[in-house]
């Protein structure tokens, strides 16, 4: 099938979004994914196919994730392929959230036994101080929740932040290891960077353990650091930069996207707000998230591709989860501007195998990516969660659409 651009912007209907998920599947099921992993491999992938057999009752799709979960397992299950990366984390967490789903079992005891791997995993990131969403031990909690009880792993995590952490009076900040700028920064991106700290407590203290006093002196931290370095807005475009460096503010303009810049510091200060019932924080976060939905120009924030990561189906989810939170009608329209201009964007691209990841041109320019948080499966994700509500819970990967709250 190809699909016909009109100058018009189409509001999608249900037939076009199944027409668009459907081109998907036909597309990958005729270009196998190679790759292993989860953001961009086989495990990730699975859960576009096993979510579209949840929707469709299509059953190549749960054949075609069964086996990109096979394959998967078989490479982890060299010990040498295991060790070497958070690939084997992200697979554990896949299994256990299609657990969830009642999709797939699993053979518990053999589970049980990779704990002490994770545990070892936990303990190297502890030592470069790697809490990073992604490859670090942030990501990794969302593994370990499956393993431990929650005093136990609110009281791992509690000492790691404590550990780790800079104070200043009633300011609470965590430093990154920046490979770009071969620096220490701070990093206020949701993918790598302190948001995803804030969110991550934010989970933790809803466990609602003897902690809580110490984990909301953290996010009280957390977020007046936020506070001391908001930008003006009207000024520069956005509240937060994506680096500050420790000497000097920075007083940079962030893109609009789920990796970095304003939606996920204003979501961490607005969830705080609500957990510390805090007015002055739910304020803050408030307009930060006002100005982040009126923020309509794809190319003033960058807006390049149609991905999870920094692309416009990453605002889609977004949009639609703070408008859960607030039922504040603007991010409704905002996710479904968002979701009108993907619709949109794909049919001008012709075909699915026209739909590009974006990538600086230097590292060799827009690419085709199959993968979930750069690809088509990460966007018919999205689009499978627009069609059915209840389509959404993978978002847990992303600190959206947390359960515990």
């Amino acid at each position: 099938m190809e699909f016909y651009y009109s100058r018009q912007m189409l509001v999608p209907n249900q037939f076009i979004v199944r027409e668009i998920i459907l081109e998907i599947k036909k597309f990958i099921f005729n270009n196998p994914i190679e790759t292993t992993g989860f953001f961009n491999g086989k495990s990730g992938a699975s859960l576009f196919f096993f979510y579209d057999f949840l929707y469709s009752g299509d059953e190549k799709s749960f054949l075609v994730g069964s086996n990109y979960l096979e394959n998967e397992m078989s490479f982890l299950n060299n010990s040498q392929n295991r060790n070497k990366s958070n690939d084997f984390q992200w697979f554990l967490w896949t299994l256990f959230h299609l657990k969830k789903k009642s999709i797939v079992e699993l053979d518990e005891n053999k589970i049980n036994s990779y704990q002490y791997l994770l545990q070892d995993q936990f303990k190297t990131n502890s030592s470069e101080r790697n809490y990073d969403l992604l490859h670090g031990n942030i990501g990794l909690g969302l593994v370990l929740e499956n393993f431990m009880s929650r005093k136990a792993i609110t009281d791992q995590y509690v000492t790691f932040f404590l550990q780790t952490c800079k104070t200043e009076g009633n300011i609470y900040k965590w430093e990154y290891k920046d490979s770009v700028r071969k620096s220490i920064s701070y990093n206020i991106g949701l993918a790598h960077g302190m948001p995803s700290i804030i969110l991550y407590l934010i989970k933790l203290a809803n466990f609602q353990t003897d902690n809580n006093d110490i984990i909301c002196r953290l996010i009280e931290g957390g977020v007046n650091y936020f506070i001391e370095i908001m930008q003006n807005a009207s000024l520069i475009g956005s509240f937060f930069p994506n680096f500050v460096t420790p000497n000097s503010k920075s007083t940079e303009y962030s893109r609009l996207a789920w990796c970095y810049g304003d939606l996920g510091v204003g979501l961490s200060i607005l969830k705080s707000g609500i957990l510390l019932k805090n007015k002055h924080y739910i304020e803050i976060g408030h307009r930060v998230l006002i100005n982040c939905a009126q923020r309509r120009d794809p190319a003033s924030n960058f807006i390049k591709d149609f991905s999870i990561c920094h692309g416009s189906s990453g605002l889609i989810i977004f949009f639609d989860e703070i408008f859960l939170m607030t039922n504040d009608i603007i991010f409704k329209e905002a996710a479904d501007y968002w979701f009108a201009f993907t619709i949109n964007e794909i049919i001008k691209c012709g075909n699915i195998e026209k739909v590009y990841a974006w990538k600086h041109e230097i590292d060799g320019g827009p690419y085709l990516s199959k993968g979930f948080l750069l690809g088509l499966s990460g966007i018919g994700l999205v689009l499978l969660s627009r069609l059915d509500g209840r389509l959404n819970n993978w978002e847990e990967c992303l600190l959206l659409n947390d359960k515990t709250l």
